[in-house]
Parts: structure tokens; C-alpha cells; sequence
């Protein structure tokens, strides 16, 4: 395997990681003791409910209902957890064997019956999903066809009035892999002066941010979008976890130290390339105020965040729109004179 190769294969394995770790879980101490833990997500009724019986001694299964609602078709089962993982395990398998056709038939299962994006628990598997479907269209001709014809399928459901949220995602996310933005910009614009129009678009957000931000359009990024400076802070946090994840990961060894700090330093310039989009966009809507409240929180230190790192990718990202980088950004890119550090914790 080529250096480049266990770099792409390291980040499978951490995406692959993620993607289990992305199930929320609640775990609440008494001392030392866990007194209560509540595994996956909770509605806003059952948490508060949860922890008030906690706070009492009394265990999670008080807060059950009495007879189980039936499960939500975006749910996952255990046995479909094991599928869907044993799916994965053979693409990542068959691309790095050169057996394509295999890949794209286990990628072809998961696109057909794989929950959907807004289910919160699948976000990572089609984030995955997606890449490495995409990096089929470009090893294996006929993969391009077979994501051609599942997109269209899904396009002729919802001209149809038939569609399901299924069908909007896949068809958002498949258009996006097969090279079609414009098509995904087309529908975003006539949707979005439409309550109902941007509510999907806030409800596909995670799967169109990249996409809007990418062809430029930040009039399209705040389309449904919660506190921009709120989004800020989770993606920090986002950062230190990943950092975490890639510091700990036991594939790494000493002779792999350059490509692990090479990561760790990639997280950070993203992620200040990513908030600058969200600042450009306040910016081009008049809304100077939450655009200067954003700059601030985006450099509050916070775990393992690099100042420099993360300044550089703000400010070179405020360059390809041509606006001015804020005078304390700029003060973080004049003033370090050291090259941007490796504080991930230990």
C-alpha cells in the first residue's frame, strides 16, 4: 500500500468511526456513579423527563413509555446496523482491490435502503457514501449510469408529486457526485421564496452548505439557517473531537507523524475557511452586526484551536470574494512569527 493510499485508508477508518460515535448519547453522574444513560437521540420532552428522574435515583427505563411507539422507518435497527456496516466494510474493500463492480453493487444497496440524511445517526454514512460514489464515477464507467439512472428515478418521483425526503436528499446529493449543480442551484433559487421552499432547504442544510458555498452563493447559504455564530461554535467543537479522534487513532505510527500534523493543521484551515463563507453571507445581506459577532466567536480559544491556522483559511477565503479581512484576523496573521503549532490534547 503507497503512503497515499494508508493516508485515504486512515481517513475511511476515522470516518467509519464517526460514524458510530455520531449516536448522541446522554450520561448523567452522581459522584462518580452513572446514575443514568440515554443512548441515541431524545425529543425535547424525553430529556428533561429523563433527567429529572435521574436527579431522583431513578433509572432510564421510568421515563419509558408504556407500550413502545412503532419504530420511525428513518430508525435504525440493530441488524440493519450490522448490514449497513458490513456494506461499507466491502466497498472501502473492493475499491482498494480494484474490484469496482463489486463496490458499486454494495454502494448501489446502500443508496436504495440506507435511511435518509435527516435521519442524525446516517449523516456520516452518506457523507461517505457520497465520496466514495464519486469515486467510482471516476474508476468505473458503468457506476455512472447506475448513479445516473437512481437519480433520475428519484427526480421522476417528485415531478410526480409522490417524492418522499428520500427522494429530495438522494436526488440533491446524486446531482451533486454526477458534476449537476446546476440543476440542485435551479430548484434552490425557485424554492427559496417559499416558506416551504426553505424549509426544506433548512432541513437539507447539512447535505447543500458545501455545495452553496463551493459555487459561491452565500444569498443561498442563510437560506433556513439557525444562528450563524451558534453554527460556529458547534463546528469548533466538531474540531476538537476530530482532532481527538485522529490524535488517538491507533493506525498512526512515528513514520506517519507528518501526515497526522498535516490533518490536524487541514481541520483548522477548513474550518476557518468554512466560517468565512458564513460571515461573507451576513456581509452581503446587510447584516453587519451578526457579521462582526461571528468574526469574534469564530477566534475565541477553544480546546485545540489554532489561531494562525485558522485565521489563514478565514482570510484567504474572504480574498476570492475580494472583502476585507477584519482588522483582529489580520492582527493573528501579522503577529505569528511561529509556525502553526500541534495542540491537539493529549
Amino acid at each position: 500500500m503507497t503512503p497515499l493510499d494508508k493516508l485515504h485508508f486512515n481517513i475511511l477508518i476515522i470516518t467509519m468511526g464517526l460514524f458510530y460515535l455520531a449516536l448522541s448519547t446522554i450520561i448523567v453522574f452522581q459522584g462518580e456513579e452513572e446514575i443514568g444513560r440515554f443512548v441515541s437521540g431524545r425529543g425535547p420532552g424525553d430529556t428533561p423527563s429523563f433527567l429529572e428522574t435521574a436527579r431522583e435515583g431513578e433509572g432510564p427505563e421510568a421515563t419509558a413509555p408504556e407500550s413502545p411507539p412503532a419504530p420511525l422507518p428513518e430508525r435504525l435497527e440493530a441488524d440493519n446496523l450490522k448490514t449497513i456496516q458490513l456494506r461499507i466494510n466491502m466497498i472501502v474493500e473492493s475499491i482498494f482491490e480494484g474490484e469496482y463492480g463489486i463496490a458499486t453493487e454494495h454502494a448501489e444497496w446502500l443508496w436504495k435502503h440506507a435511511p435518509p440524511v435527516s435521519s442524525h445517526d446516517m449523516r456520516n454514512l452518506k457523507n461517505f457514501l457520497s465520496g466514495m460514489s464519486k469515486r467510482l464515477v471516476a474508476l468505473h464507467p458503468p457506476a455512472r449510469e447506475l448513479f445516473e439512472r437512481l437519480r433520475d428515478e428519484h427526480e421522476a418521483a417528485l415531478r410526480a408529486d409522490r417524492g418522499t425526503w428520500k427522494d429530495i436528499e438522494d436526488w440533491v446529493t446524486l446531482s451533486d457526485l454526477l458534476g449537476h449543480r446546476e440543476a440542485i442551484l435551479e430548484w434552490a433559487d425557485r424554492v427559496s421564496g417559499e416558506d416551504e421552499g426553505r424549509a426544506t432547504v433548512d432541513r437539507l442544510r447539512g447535505v447543500l452548505e458545501r455545495i452553496f458555498r463551493e459555487t459561491k452563493r452565500p444569498d443561498l447559504l442563510l437560506l433556513g439557517a439557525d444562528d450563524p455564530a451558534i453554527h460556529a461554535l458547534r463546528e469548533s467543537w466538531n474540531c476538537v473531537f476530530a482532532a481527538l479522534m485522529i490524535s488517538r487513532n491507533d493506525f498512526w505510527t512515528e513514520s506517519d507523524e507528518d501526515q497526522r500534523r498535516m490533518i490536524l493543521v487541514n481541520i483548522q484551515y477548513n474550518a476557518g475557511a468554512s466560517q468565512a463563507d458564513w460571515y461573507v453571507a451576513l456581509l452581503h445581506t446587510g447584516r453587519h452586526d451578526e457579521a462582526e459577532a461571528l468574526a469574534r466567536v469564530i477566534f475565541e480559544p477553544r480546546g485545540i484551536t489554532d489561531p494562525r491556522t485558522r485565521a489563514e483559511g478565514f482570510a484567504e477565503r474572504l480574498e476570492r470574494f475580494g472583502v476585507e479581512v477584519p482588522d483582529h484576523v489580520r492582527a493573528l496573521l501579522d503577529g505569528a512569527d511561529e509556525p502553526a503549532r500541534d495542540s491537539a490534547p493529549e
